[in-house]
């Protein structure tokens, strides 16, 4: 039996849909199971035993302007899976599926025009749920196998070789004892808002707080240094050090490892820690989005009081709206209530 796998990023909905991956794969050891996906976003599953083969494509291709060359990208994938499960919500991931064929297209329906193209599907639109969860609900509609809904680790497996690099980099810094901020989120190659990051004066408030007593690493990826470079030029203090983009994804989930605690917007870092199973690590802050849907449920602190703007669509269909959020967010006052 041959399985495909579609989904075209990111770094957090790719790890919360890693349980999917390793039932599939437990419950038909003996099948082949590929994965398509953006090759930006190939490393996140480059180590993952469950996955027989990534197929990775420019992630450009995967946009309207660029069908015709994925079409012929494709073609050669013709009716050679059994099934094929579309991770992504959008219909158009869905019609790539029907494009590649297949016995069983087993995806999320938003709306109408996605169902056209899927033999089974699951409604997509309760935010008050885990999102891992509904990855979980497209093997119980494709009736392969019955999904354990208890069974929801993520999985990112770092190789010794990181560990190492990570080890020799703290030690060269004398560093033994830090704390990681992140301040990023939805500000990636698809998304170019920052919606969900903290606003530049409460996160130097956080960060001005936390360097009186604790060596800072603010850590993310490439696209965030020039963010996290104006906090610093700012504050001006050695205790805070920027180190995005200095980290692979693997050499930064063991630094995460090593961190007394964990500061971070809803972003990829923050599924990273929780891959690595650092909850009791996390404080995380949400402002355009639900932490119900994308935390799984116990022991991780988080800050959420903008229910009252909360607009569903950002979550469900990647609207932005114009409601700024975090604005009753009082960081001296949640640190000495919540740490």
């Amino acid at each position: 039996m041959k399985i495909l796998l579609i989904k075209r990023g990111a770094l957090g909905d790719i790890l919360m849909a890693t349980p999917l991956i390793r039932q599939i794969k437990q419950s038909f050891p003996d099948c082949q199971l590929d994965f398509l996906i953006a090759n930006s976003f190939k490393v996140i599953l480059e180590n993952n035993p469950y996955i027989d083969n990534l197929i990775g494509l420019e992630g450009k291709l995967f946009t309207l302007k660029y069908l015709p060359i994925l079409l012929k990208r494709l073609i050669k994938f013709r009716n050679t899976y059994d099934y094929i499960f579309v991770l992504d919500k959008h219909y158009y991931f869905s019609f790539l599926a029907f494009i590649i064929g297949g016995r069983k297209r087993i995806g999320f329906v938003r709306d109408f025009v996605a169902n056209i193209f899927l033999t089974n599907n699951v409604r997509y639109k309760d935010l008050d749920r885990y999102q891992t969860l509904y990855y979980l609900d497209l093997l119980l509609v494709s009736k392969l196998a019955t999904p354990n809904y208890d069974d929801i680790n993520l999985d990112f497996f770092i190789l010794p070789e990181n560990r190492i690099e990570v080890d020799k980099w703290l030690l060269e810094n004398n560093l033994t004892e830090f704390i990681v901020v992140t301040n990023s989120g939805g500000n990636n190659e698809y998304e170019t808002s920052g919606i969900r990051m903290l606003p530049s004066d409460k996160i130097a408030e956080l960060l001005k707080i936390l360097i009186k007593k604790n060596k800072v690493l603010l850590v993310g990826s490439s696209i965030d240094f020039i963010n996290y470079n104006y906090y610093t030029e700012m504050i001006k203090d050695t205790n805070l050090l920027n180190l995005a983009g200095k980290f692979s994804l693997q050499q930064t989930a063991y630094l995460l490892k090593k961190a007394e605690k964990i500061f971070t917007t809803d972003c990829g870092i923050m599924h990273l820690a929780i891959s690595q199973q650092l909850n009791k690590k996390l404080i995380c802050f949400f402002g355009p989005t639900n932490p119900a849907h994308v935390l799984p449920q116990g022991e991780i602190v988080f800050y959420w009081q903008d229910q009252d703007i909360f607009d569903k669509n950002y979550q469900l269909f990647g609207k932005i709206n114009n409601k700024k959020c975090f604005r009753k967010l009082d960081v001296k006052s949640f640190l000495l209530n919540k740490i």
